[in-house]
């Protein structure tokens, strides 16, 4: 199912007044069949009756049908009368004998009335000028499974079972049901369409839709078998149906070479007057009409719906807390389709578009942050469900590789098909295919909240042929304190702007060293370039050889490239965590956010960069604001940058800066960022009275430094005698040269520094007993 959110919805957690317990453990059903009359549009009403065969799996003389809003007539049992008697949506039974392990009846419900639809607005039953149909959901009932709007039914995603269904209409109607058409008969001023649909389903999925139909009909030569494709719209509609839906046939090629074959008796879709979205009823996707326009701007809707013929309907999800199963990788299928259609860039702006608003938006929509399983009934088809479940789904792919992934989603499919299952069960079928990779993807990735952060918090470089590169990774998980454990990430090693060599290394802690050794000297490296992790970072990486203004919405920023020699390759990282090292519960940086500039450029290219700040808070339904909600609370008047050259070195105020504001109280702007230097960037609040930094600690000097400018050796000598005082020292680059942590009583350190290039050094003072600062640079003259 997907849901167009171009209405409010405001959606109210609707609390039961009885408690809803499972049947599927007690009685399974082996056939429902319909016979509805759906031919009275003025009054809105339907009347007819349901038969069920029960089939009982412990002994019993009870049964308890659901059934909302509509009147029941009578009951039959076994062809005899049964008294019921009804309680809100049940019809409750006694049975006149105790029904033993493995005995059989059938029960057949007389009903009619005017079917109900969701308070939501989503969902259930409805009577629209010429069209009569059902949507299989309700977002706001509970539970969401919507059979019993339209039919008596065991409401409950466990319960499947084949169905018949017989729809009277006028003569000038066309009913469109699950399955084959069986017949079509005329009785009177009537017709009898009888469909027949073998393959089991759930209730929800159960469907028909009434109207004055034409039917587009071809056929498809599937894996497993040959099935028909039927397409129930107007007939002065046809043409954009056609076009429309030219691509429906490779979209179930894909589908069928990924997951394996399409085994329900048709594909369909029937198009409605309903613009909130679509819905997956097996084989008869209820569709609107409005995104059947002729073009093919909602082809990733078509995808959805016909993707749940494998993530949802043959396999469902055991309980709506674990929706993502059938929602998130239905949303997951939206961009493999535009992949398998339009090739992996399209396929990675899709993915890359989509995590975007995750990491904005998710856990602002649905008002929490949640993991992808217990997700509360208020929020079953929220961002988290859809959005970020696709993300997920996209990382497990990458993680795994496309050949285990899929060996894995076909073996998840095939050992549930036609059940149930729970989240924790489609790890135990992956963890058996992709081992501990896959076994750790879902601890961190499904069980648990947030997402993971990964950067380099520093490099030594060493070494002139061959060349060695002792790299330090920094772990700062978003949403979650817990580490990310087992998770491979690629580092990408440049060369030069087109040449670079691929390794991946393994995260596992908060702190992890790596060693690796080229053949050239490295002079660009960078995690995930490929984006193979939808994670807490968004970025663009951009090559340029000319002077040009780049938008950049990974990031927030346009990139304005002034003067350029040669080709330039620039990359900008948007780090969805707030930077280290920034201090008290009122941080003066952003919490929430700061901005990386990398890559590889001449000494005389010249860049500005604009960065957008929005601390609008606009509520459930937001497009805009919460980039710096958490920083900008009442007025900008004191919003600065701060920028650092590298991980370690310290946040100081960027001196070349230009806001443009629409006023003080708004919470919006841009601050064009002029000289733009490769480092990190981010917001914070400065005190103009006081000329500090709101909050951040006074750094006293601590060492003294000399002689600077110096050419053999560089001597420290520090203010106070203290163990656990840390010394980094980096290069121009920002790479790290030299480290030493001291555990002695000495005042004074000697570093050589008679093979280091000339330049300028920043050295880095660290006290971790009293948590002081210093940082001071050195001219080093060889």
């Amino acid at each position: 199912m997907n849901f167009i959110k171009n209405i409010t919805l405001t959606i109210i957690l609707f609390v039961s007044s009885q408690c809803f317990a499972f049947r599927s453990d007690s009685v399974k059903l082996t056939n429902t069949s319909i016979h509805l009359s759906i031919r009275n549009f003025g009054s809105k009403n339907i009347k007819g009756y349901c038969t069920q065969k029960v089939q009982f799996l412990k002994a019993s003389n009870q049964l308890t049908f659901d059934l909302s809003s509509l009147i029941v007539d009578s009951v039959y049992y076994n062809s005899n009368f049964l008294s019921h008697s009804r309680n809100g949506d049940k019809i409750n039974l006694t049975l006149p004998t105790v029904q033993q392990i493995g005995d059989s009846c059938t029960i057949k419900i007389v009903y009619r009335g005017t079917p109900g639809a969701d308070p939501s607005g989503w969902g259930g039953f409805y009577f629209s000028g010429d069209y009569a149909f059902n949507l299989g959901v309700g977002f706001q009932v509970n539970p969401h499974s919507f059979g019993r709007a339209w039919f008596p039914c065991i409401d409950e995603f466990d319960i499947k079972n084949s169905y018949d269904f017989y729809i009277e209409t006028d003569t000038n109607y066309t009913a469109a049901c699950n399955g084959i058409l069986i017949s079509n008969t005329k009785d009177g001023n009537s017709k009898i369409w009888h469909y027949q649909e073998s393959t089991i389903m759930s209730a929800y999925l159960a469907s028909v839709t009434v109207s004055k139909f034409t039917i587009l009909k071809s056929q498809y030569n599937g894996l497993q078998k040959q099935f028909p494709i039927w397409l129930n719209c107007l007939p002065v509609d046809t043409n954009k149906i056609k076009a429309s839906f030219s691509n429906l046939p490779a979209t179930i090629a894909a589908f069928e070479n990924a997951f394996g074959a399409q085994l329900y008796s048709k594909v369909g879709y029937n198009f409605v007057p309903f613009s909130s979205g679509a819905m997956e009823h097996a084989g008869n996707i209820t569709y609107p009409n409005a995104f059947a326009d002729g073009s093919k701007n909602y082809e990733t809707l078509i995808a959805h719906e016909l993707s749940h013929h494998w993530w949802g309907n043959a396999v469902t999800c055991k309980t709506a807390e674990d929706m993502w199963l059938n929602e998130g990788w239905a949303s997951y299928c939206e961009h493999f389709f535009t992949q398998q259609l339009y090739g992996i860039k399209a396929y990675k702006k899709s993915i890359l578009a989509n995590h975007l608003f995750v990491s904005r938006f998710a856990h602002i929509r649905d008002g929490e942050i949640y993991s992808m399983t217990n997700i509360p009934h208020n929020n079953t088809y929220g961002s988290h469900v859809y959005k970020k479940g696709a993300s997920v789904v996209h990382s497990l792919r990458s993680i795994m590789g496309d050949s285990l992934f899929f060996i894995a989603c076909k073996a998840y499919l095939t050992q549930f098909r036609f059940k149930n299952a729970s989240s924790l069960q489609m790890q135990q079928v992956f963890e058996n295919i992709g081992g501990v990779k896959a076994k750790s993807f879902f601890e961190n990735w499904v069980f648990e909240k947030g997402f993971p952060h990964i950067i380099i918090e520093k490099q030594i470089h060493s070494g002139n042929g061959p060349y060695k590169i002792n790299f330090f990774t920094f772990q700062k998980p978003r949403f979650t304190n817990k580490l990310y454990k087992n998770l491979p990430v690629e580092v990408f090693f440049f060369k030069n702007r087109k040449e670079y060599e691929v390794r991946t290394i393994e995260i596992n802690n908060e702190k992890d060293e790596f060693n690796f050794t080229f053949n050239f000297k490295p002079v660009f490296v960078c995690l995930d370039y490929n984006e193979k992790l939808c994670d807490a970072i968004t970025d663009r990486t951009i090559i340029s050889n000319t002077q040009t203004t780049y938008d950049i919405p990974e990031a927030f920023a346009k990139l304005n490239i002034l003067k350029v020699t040669d080709s330039a390759l620039i990359r900008l990282e948007h780090h969805w965590v707030g930077p280290e090292k920034y201090i008290t519960t009122q941080p003066a940086m952003s919490n929430y956010r700061y901005i990386t500039l990398d890559g590889i450029w001449q000494t005389a290219d010249t860049f500005s960069l604009e960065l957008t700040y929005d601390g609008r808070q606009q509520g459930a339904n937001a497009t805009l604001g919460y980039l710096d909600h958490t920083l900008i609370t009442k007025t900008e008047d004191s919003l600065t940058v701060l920028y650092r050259g590298f991980p370690g070195d310290w946040w100081r105020p960027y001196p070349n800066l230009q806001f443009t504001t629409g006023g003080k109280l708004d919470k919006q702007g841009k601050v064009l960022i002029k000289n733009a230097q490769k480092g990190d960037y981010v917001l914070a609040m400065y005190n103009k009275a006081t000329g500090v930094i709101n909050n951040e600690i006074n750094i006293e000097k601590q060492f003294t430094c000399f002689p600077n400018p110096t050419s053999k050796q560089i001597n420290l000598a520090f203010a106070t005698i203290n163990q656990s005082i840390l010394i980094e020292i980096y290069d121009g680059k920002g790479a790290n040269i030299y480290q030493i942590k001291l555990d002695n009583n000495s005042n004074q350190l000697h570093i050589d520094s008679s093979t280091w290039t000339n330049g300028t050094y920043t050295i880095n003072y660290y006290n971790q007993n009293t948590n002081q600062y210093d940082t001071q640079k050195v001219v080093v003259v060889n």
